[in-house]
């Protein structure tokens, strides 16, 4: 979901989130998953630091051979959001983090195009949802917290948007799908 919005210094802004109400974590690397990928490629994905991929983003199979831009983003400034050196080992958005770097550079792109003056990425998940949260932990950590990144639960935005009646039939239909209520 996307909403764009003035901000209270009338600038376009941009807020990206991404609804994971049931699943059990975010989606994983698909170039390190890939049986293309050989096992040669996977000690890479492994062992490489954000660094080393960033001085050689071939080491990616993303990158080598599908041909995608998300280290050319980095390289291109994104690699500056993730201040935090990571405490795993190999590359810090193999696993669980590479749907939130995926979106979140997807922001980055969105923000630097100009058309919006701030692009913030959020996730919202169920309230009995812990499944997530040490992918989002690890993830806003690499952030250093940046107010780019956020998430909160889904009851939170129910009561949030029940404060303006305007929205009432969007809650409604929120609860309906996302709740069965």
């Amino acid at each position: 979901m996307a909403i764009a919005y003035y901000n209270t210094d009338d600038e376009l802004c941009l807020w990206l989130i991404e609804h994971k109400l049931t699943e059990q974590e975010f989606t994983a690397c698909g170039g390190y998953k890939s049986k293309g990928n050989d096992e040669e490629g996977k000690a890479k994905c492994r062992s490489c630091s954000m660094e080393d991929i960033l001085n050689n983003p071939d080491i990616c199979y993303y990158h080598r051979v599908c041909k995608y831009n998300y280290w050319n983003i980095m390289k291109d400034g994104g690699a500056e959001f993730y201040v935090k050196a990571y405490e795993g080992k190999g590359c810090p958005f193999r696993g669980g983090m590479n749907q939130l770097w995926r979106n979140q550079l997807l922001a980055m792109v969105l923000e630097k195009e100009g058309t919006y003056k701030n692009v913030y990425f959020s996730v919202v998940h169920h309230p009995e949802n812990h499944f997530l949260g040490k992918s989002m932990s690890e993830y806003a950590k690499l952030t250093d917290y940046s107010p780019k990144f956020n998430s909160f639960t889904s009851d939170k935005l129910i009561y949030a948007s029940s404060i303006d009646g305007s929205l009432k039939d969007w809650v409604a239909w929120y609860r309906e799908v996302y709740y069965g209520m």
